[in-house]
């Protein structure tokens, strides 16, 4: 194991949740809703989409749709994560992706992902069969190995996870994922519905299942207070407040300094203001502040 891995993410990362009851199936519309209206904040819009049978609307990170007398939602990545809220009797959940993510440090992610394809290779055969491995490289770079069949109920990923997403929180981290399908996914999901299960006992049984491959994580201290759930992307207009903020807002103070803050006022706001509120303005504050 890596003595400086430190876990930064966990929990599910995509969940598939059907049901009849009409209960049930309300609780999961206002859930894809809820998903739907923070993704448009995000500047991503609603589509018609479908699977499985299932017709209905998608948006980036969650789809609902109604087959017959069935209702099904699909949520992924961070907003998958409250998703236990939608364990009620009269649901079942036909897939569930659970993910540990560690950062180990960017020159030693390629060392953590030969090491798990490695092991995974040497293992002992699982249910009297060799374990199905294989490993995707770039450029002679390790960036996912998988453990397992993908037409199976068990299916695992590993992989470089600033690679996958792009995104510079991740740079230096190394994401555990597995794939739960079928009878062991119902069965998991039942657990949750009849209070019989944690998902910290669920992110355990990730960790064990690996052994049983060959495959130690970089760190097993997945105690709740320990995980360090990455924030939600900022929206767009966040994004620009923040900018301001941080960047501009110095600037205008170094110039206050220089030209008083008329000028600098003017720059900024003449555009978005009537040259009549401009003045209005500037006489409000004069009166407040001086030059």
């Amino acid at each position: 194991m890596t003595e400086t891995a430190k876990i930064v993410d966990a929990g599910i990362d995509y969940i598939r949740v059907t049901s009849q009851d009409q209960r049930c199936k309300g609780r999961m519309l206002d859930y894809y809703r809820a998903v739907r209206d923070r993704d448009k904040k995000l500047g991503y819009r609603e589509m018609t989409g479908g699977a499985f049978g299932f017709l209905g609307k998608k948006c980036r990170h969650a789809m609902y749709g109604d087959k017959a007398e069935w209702g099904m939602v699909q949520v992924s990545g961070y907003e998958a994560k409250s998703s236990l809220r939608l364990a009620d009797e009269g649901t079942q959940a036909t897939r569930i992706d659970l993910q540990l993510t560690y950062w180990v440090g960017e020159s030693e992610v390629e060392n953590v992902l030969r090491d798990a394809y490695n092991r995974a290779c040497a293992a002992p055969p699982t249910n009297h069969r060799p374990c199905k491995v294989n490993m995707i490289e770039s450029r002679h770079r390790a960036q996912t190995v998988y453990i397992g069949s993908r037409a199976s109920d068990i299916f695992f990923r590993i992989y470089d996870k600033f690679e996958e997403s792009g995104k510079e929180e991740y740079r230096g981290c190394v994401r555990f994922e597995l794939e739960l399908k079928g009878r062991l996914a119902k069965a998991l999901w039942q657990r949750w519905v009849d209070g019989a299960g944690t998902l910290y006992q669920a992110l355990e049984m990730v960790v064990q299942m690996l052994k049983e491959r060959g495959v130690a994580v970089p760190s097993e201290d997945i105690d709740a207070h320990d995980i360090l759930m990455l924030k939600r992307p900022k929206t767009s207009e966040e994004a620009t407040l923040a900018w301001l903020k941080f960047q501009v807002a110095p600037t205008v103070k170094k110039l206050t300094g220089s030209f008083g803050w008329i000028t600098p006022f003017r720059i900024l706001f003449e555009g978005a203001c009537t040259e009549w509120r401009v003045r209005r303005i500037m006489t409000l504050l004069a009166v407040t502040w001086g030059n």
